[in-house]
């Protein structure tokens, strides 16, 4: 016989036990839909995590917050600087040795604290600093010492004009939900790139001191990112050697030794995200505390990998089931026919004929359950992804292969045995039947 008449008799025996030929096919549909919508959630949870480490920074980047022995110094830069496979190193200069404040609009505004930061100017944009608003260009052109805002540091000022509990402008609001968010944030009480800061640093050996005071010129706002640091959020960042001055004039002017150069952090960006394990991995050798996102996400993706394969086999506990209602239906096929098998040996077909000609059936109900179960499942996802208002299911191309074959290997192999019992069934012994 020929392919094409074995696929049309199939289709053909098929169709004649409709009813059970249907009730079969719902069993593989069922078990295709539980395989295939349990994984597209294990899917839908390893996107959502790539969105949400996508978000939260980059995966480039490694933060070294110090040694178990001290602080970061010089030398440690130098060392970090040596490393392998390390790209670039961008130090953050704190100002903790000084109690500090900025003030704006002749001290009506005052931060009360400030989150100061230096940092090489020239690295900045190459770190991946961005702004909303204005340049990252520090270089000072003015007695006034060029800074960058964090994106929602002015809200930090208070308003001195105004009574306790009314000065601060609150950026949250409710939404409809009930969830406070900040997307509309009020205008604060200031233009912060319409109006120069004055810093004030204070004596902490003697509060009676007087305080050593410089002008701050903004020259943009930055876009928040926490993995570049909290000064991108509600602080300030100006070039290294500004702060470096800034501290050292005013040791000078309260009298005391000018302070340690020391770095708060430490940031280290490869070339490439397959780079971070090599390189985080020397750092810790060579005794620095890091911390990086990739190794975070490689931990999340871990989870996630586990939690597909539980679902995918609980899924496939249903296809298992769909497998042996396939196997009970061909032998019940084969016993009903057994006439028409001796018959068609009488005639001189090949047993290897009638093999293919069960294997076509049991694989047919198997196809047919599985393009059932693909078209369920993007039903029932997209009902899912509805409900929760996310993309809690996603369905991609590979995963409606993975269905189709796997319900057509199900009917496959489930129709094995009983086309290898058909075979053996003598002609003779059929034919008396």
């Amino acid at each position: 016989m020929k392919p094409a008449d074995i696929l049309l008799q199939a289709l053909h025996n098929l169709r004649r036990r409709l009813s059970r030929t249907i009730l079969t096919a719902i069993g593989v549909m069922i078990g295709c839909t539980s395989i295939v919508v349990m994984v597209s959630i294990g899917v839908g949870l390893s996107k959502t995590t790539e969105e949400m480490m996508a978000g939260m920074g980059d995966l480039t980047l490694i933060q070294i917050m110090g040694k178990a022995d001290g602080m970061l110094e010089d030398t440690d830069l130098h060392a970090i600087q040596e490393t392998p496979k390390v790209k670039t190193v961008i130090a953050k200069q704190s100002c903790s040795d000084f109690m500090t404040d900025i003030t704006a609009a002749n001290s009506r505004y005052q931060s009360g604290w400030a989150n100061i930061a230096g940092v090489d100017r020239d690295l900045l944009e190459e770190a991946g600093y961005k702004t909303r608003e204005g340049s990252l260009n520090l270089a000072k052109t003015t007695s006034a010492i060029p800074v960058l805002l964090g994106q929602n540091t002015a809200y930090s000022f208070r308003d001195t004009a105004r009574p306790e509990g009314q000065d601060i402008v609150d950026r949250y609001t409710m939404d409809e939900n009930g969830n406070f968010t900040d997307a509309n944030a009020p205008d604060p009480w200031f233009d912060p790139m319409k109006t120069d800061l004055t810093l004030t640093l204070s004596n902490p050996m003697d509060e009676t001191a007087a305080p050593y005071q410089v002008l701050l010129h903004p020259v943009g706002i930055l876009e928040e990112n926490m993995s570049l640091g909290y000064e991108t959020s509600e602080g300030f960042i100006m070039d290294q050697k500004d702060l470096q001055e800034i501290m050292e004039n005013a040791s000078r002017q309260f009298g005391t030794a000018s302070p340690k150069k020391n770095y708060s952090e430490i940031a280290v960006k490869t070339a490439v995200m397959e780079d971070v394990p090599d390189a985080e991995a020397s750092l810790k050798t060579a005794g620095y505390m890091t911390n990086s996102y990739k190794s975070l996400r490689d931990s999340m993706d871990e989870q996630t990998r586990t939690m597909q394969l539980v679902l995918g086999g609980l899924g496939a506990i249903s296809l298992l089931v769909a497998a042996i209602g396939i196997t009970n239906t061909m032998i019940m096929s084969i016993t009903e026919r057994t006439r028409e098998i001796g018959i068609m040996k009488a005639l001189g077909c090949r047993s290897r004929d009638i093999r293919l000609l069960f294997l076509a059936e049991s694989g047919l109900i198997g196809l047919a359950g599985g393009i059932a179960g693909i078209l369920l499942s993007f039903a029932i996802s997209l009902g899912m992804n509805h409900v929760a208002g996310m993309e809690l299911s996603v369905i991609p191309w590979w995963l409606v292969l993975l269905g189709l074959g796997f319900s057509l290997l199900i009917g496959l192999v489930s129709g094995f045995f009983p086309a290898a019992r058909a075979v053996k069934i003598p002609a003779v012994e059929a034919l008396r039947q």
